[in-house]
């Protein structure tokens, strides 16, 4: 009995001691559900720009060996051409090759040709084993140059040559001054992966382009029917028409924020179907894939406007007719705005944007947006005014911008970025964000 008595006094005695005794309450702790001891899949929004605009060349620069160009072709491999074939097509060939894989990346390959590499692997087709460049580039002007300053390895022509990536029947025209020669950008060789099939089993997807309106062409999922179904889209959607960059980007922003509340709930971005409900504090990312040229962006609500503080004088942004730099704002509300305020959606539902550039330049639409998607606010006045907050590793670029201008390590370093624990991509020319 006497212990029994001693036993009570020494509990006792514990919580007269405690500086606050009384019931745990839930603020007690870092409260989260029981079904986010789990972490969930990370969602991702691809937005592919499919304007006209991606037509045209990739890399409209004088061509630079010290640079090596992002594209179908290994650009530190040679390739012949063999035109006695059916599919006539250019291969690897390092031995007796005349053609350098840098050289065809930098005259062959439009926008949505970098922009397909990085998303699929490229436009493959399995009957002739071969990569097929975009037939329709009459946008493509031609470029001139002296190829004699060239060295041996790069092209087989010599003297003042003008190329046209595409003619009029999908050819590359590469013309001499008393000759032309006509080349298919057709490649021999293996069917490679991109971001999204490295997306198979480690992340959900949704894909907009411009061509549908206010509602995703494909909505978010993880099933592998549906995720091929967005990889031969990608592969086979004919660019055209205008870039309402901000318009869309606002678009995505209605669409996480689920709006229009119709449909049923599994329509809703939130809603996991192996947890059968809307999960709140899941990893949101938003990608767009362009060439950074908005035009006819018309329709962004007047409270998306000129709501960031840190823009550069309309000059240095590549602006068609009725082009804005809204997609900087509309990024910027994004990242600092509660998408989903709603009871039952604990937590900051925020997205990180992230930039992807297939056009050569600055692409200073881009990298502001990319600035303004993705902050730490390490001084806490909710801007990206400090250079540590948005590029942590000193380039003078945003962490979360990436260019078709870095080459190989494009798909790699993309990938890492938005998979962190994922292996890089197997590519012959890779990307990845953070």
């Amino acid at each position: 009995m006497s212990k029994i008595i001693a036993t009570a006094l020494w509990i006792a005695a514990l919580f007269l001691l405690a500086p606050d005794a009384r019931a745990y309450r839930p603020s007690d702790f870092h409260w989260l559900p029981p079904f986010l001891a789990m972490e969930e899949k990370p969602s991702l929004t691809f937005i592919l720009d499919t304007s006209s605009s991606m037509l045209e060349r990739a890399y409209s620069d004088p061509f630079n060996a010290e640079q090596e160009y992002y594209g179908y072709f290994d650009p530190r491999a040679l390739y012949s051409y063999n035109a006695e074939c059916d599919t006539p097509h250019f291969f690897a060939d390092n031995a007796t090759g005349e053609w350098s894989g840098n050289f065809l990346n930098w005259a062959g390959m439009l926008r949505i040709d970098v922009a397909r590499k990085v998303l699929t692997g490229g436009k493959f087709d399995d009957g002739s084993d071969c990569y097929a460049s975009e037939p329709l580039g009459q946008r493509a002007v031609a470029l001139t140059f002296n190829a004699t300053e060239l060295d041996d390895g790069v092209t087989v022509m010599r003297g003042k040559v003008s190329i046209r990536a595409r003619d009029d029947e999908g050819l590359m025209l590469v013309a001499e001054p008393n000759s032309a020669e006509r080349y298919d950008l057709r490649l021999k060789g293996k069917s490679e992966s991109g971001l999204l099939q490295a997306m198979r089993h480690t992340a959900r997807v949704a894909l907009f382009t411009f061509e549908d309106g206010r509602h995703p062409q494909f909505p978010m999922t993880d099933n592998a029917t549906e995720l091929e179904r967005v990889i031969d889209h990608v592969n086979s959607v004919t660019p055209q028409g205008v870039a309402p960059l901000a318009k869309t980007l606002h678009e995505v922003y209605e669409y996480l924020r689920h709006d229009d509340g119709g449909g049923s709930k599994t329509d809703d971005p939130f809603y996991f179907p192996s947890k059968g409900q809307t999960v709140p504090c899941t990893k949101q990312s938003v990608i767009l894939v362009s060439a950074g040229e908005s035009s006819s962006d018309h329709g962004v609500p007047a409270g998306f406007k000129n709501t960031a503080a840190i823009k550069r004088n309309d000059q240095h942004y590549v602006l068609g007719e009725g082009g804005s730099t809204f997609l900087i704002d509309v990024a910027y509300l994004g990242h600092i705005t509660d998408l989903r305020p709603e009871d039952g959606m604990d937590g900051l539902q925020n997205w990180n944007f992230y930039a992807v550039s297939v056009a050569d330049g600055p692409g200073y639409l881009l990298q502001d947006a990319a600035r303004h998607g993705k902050f730490s606010g390490l001084n806490g006045n909710n801007l990206p005014d400090l250079d540590e907050e948005f590029d942590t590793d000193g380039d003078d670029v945003p962490d979360n911008y990436f260019s078709a201008q870095s080459g190989m390590e494009l798909t790699t370093s993309l990938t890492r970025a938005l998979l962190p624990d994922s292996p890089a991509v197997a590519s012959g020319t890779a990307t990845a964000v953070s």
